[in-house]
C-alpha cells in the first residue's frame, strides 16, 4: 500500500475482474484504445507486469508492461482524468521499476506521443531520457513517438 497525505492509494496486480473498468478508463483517455482482449492477453504471464491503482474499491489507474530479455517495455499507463497530477502515475512507475529490478531487468523502454507533455514530464522527472523517435508511430491521430529509456540499478541477488 502506498500512502499520500490526502488519500490512500493501493497498487495491486491486475486481474480479469478489473478489465471492464480498465477498458473504460482506456477508452476515455486514448484516441486509439486497446481492446479488452489485449489487456486480457497481458494477464497471468510471467513476463508481464500489470498493475491497477485503487482508491478504496475504485480503480483509478493502471499500467501494463512486458519483459523482453533484460528489458521491460512499458506498453500502457493511464490515470483516470480526475486523478491525474496527484502522483498516481509515478507510484505505478515506481512499482514497475521494482518489478523489473527484482527480475534482473537492466532498463525500461517506452514510447510516448510527442504532444503528451504531461507524460513526458513524468518520465523525465523519474529519470527517463529521450533516446530517439519513431516517425508516424501513432495512427489516430498521426503523430511521432518519443522513445525513452531508463537504466535500472542492478539487482545484486540476480548477479550472484
Amino acid at each position: 500500500m502506498v500512502e499520500t497525505t490526502t488519500m490512500t492509494i493501493t497498487i495491486r496486480e491486475m486481474i480479469g475482474d478489473d478489465l471492464d473498468i480498465v477498458h473504460t478508463i482506456e477508452k476515455r483517455l486514448f484516441d486509439d484504445p486497446w481492446s479488452k482482449d489485449v489487456f486480457a492477453d497481458h494477464l497471468g504471464r510471467d513476463c508481464t507486469a500489470c498493475f491497477v491503482a485503487t482508491l478504496g474499491d475504485t480503480i483509478i489507474a493502471y499500467l501494463c508492461a512486458v519483459g523482453v530479455g533484460d528489458e521491460l517495455h512499458l506498453h500502457n499507463i493511464a490515470v483516470a482524468a480526475s486523478y491525474q497530477k496527484m502522483g498516481v502515475g509515478r507510484q505505478l512507475l515506481d512499482i514497475a521499476e521494482k518489478w523489473a529490478i527484482d527480475r534482473g531487468k537492466l532498463c525500461i523502454l517506452l514510447d510516448v506521443r510527442e504532444s503528451n507533455t504531461t507524460a513526458k514530464g513524468l518520465y523525465l522527472s523519474a529519470g527517463y531520457e529521450e533516446i530517439g523517435r519513431r516517425k508516424n508511430y501513432y495512427q489516430t491521430p498521426g503523430e511521432d513517438a518519443v522513445v525513452m529509456l531508463k537504466i535500472l540499478p542492478p539487482n545484486l541477488e540476480t548477479l550472484a
